[in-house]
């Protein structure tokens, strides 16, 4: 009696498929990928727009050195609270200002003239969340130089979508 054949998958002509999908697909979407990406420069000039970090680097360990301290935090939905804590004996800073920065929304940065940074400064913003804020100011000393600090601040974005109590 004669039993009938069992057919078994035999893989090995499809190996020239599987490596050609393997290499081929890669390949065409890095030559996609590389057709739409615009050539040329950030910038013209990269090394002179990179030059004030070392500036701002040393002026921030400037501002450290001289033992002020700022504190930026925020305060209720729309409003940002900042305060400056000078050491003691230190003379009063000069030109200070505080630049905001929103990091999705260039159309809300703007830089705030400080006039007395011995008294809290309170900020309105236009949108709850994160804010990058940058303290500039003239230290006063034997030395005169240019501090800065560096900070991030959070609104309170929940308390944007309380109602708001009638009197």
């Amino acid at each position: 009696m004669n039993q009938p054949q069992t057919s078994t998958f035999n893989p090995w002509p499809w190996l020239p498929v599987i490596v050609l999908g393997i290499t081929v697909i890669p390949s065409l979407i890095f030559v996609m990928t590389a057709h739409r990406l615009r050539l040329g420069l950030v910038e013209e000039l990269p090394y002179q727009s990179s030059v004030h970090y070392d500036v701002d680097k040393q002026s921030r360990s400037d501002f450290r050195a001289a033992g002020y301290h700022f504190a930026a935090q925020g305060d209720g939905p729309l409003r940002l609270r900042f305060q400056l804590a000078a050491p003691v004996g230190a003379g009063p800073a000069k030109d200070t200002q505080i630049a905001l920065y929103r990091p999705d929304d260039l159309r809300c940065d703007r830089v705030i003239a400080w006039p007395d940074p011995t008294q809290p400064l309170v900020v309105s913003v236009q949108r709850p969340g994160l804010w990058r804020v940058r303290l500039s100011l003239n230290l006063a000393g034997p030395v005169s130089s240019t501090g800065t600090a560096n900070d991030r601040v959070l609104t309170d974005e929940t308390a944007v979508d309380a109602p708001e109590e009638e009197p």
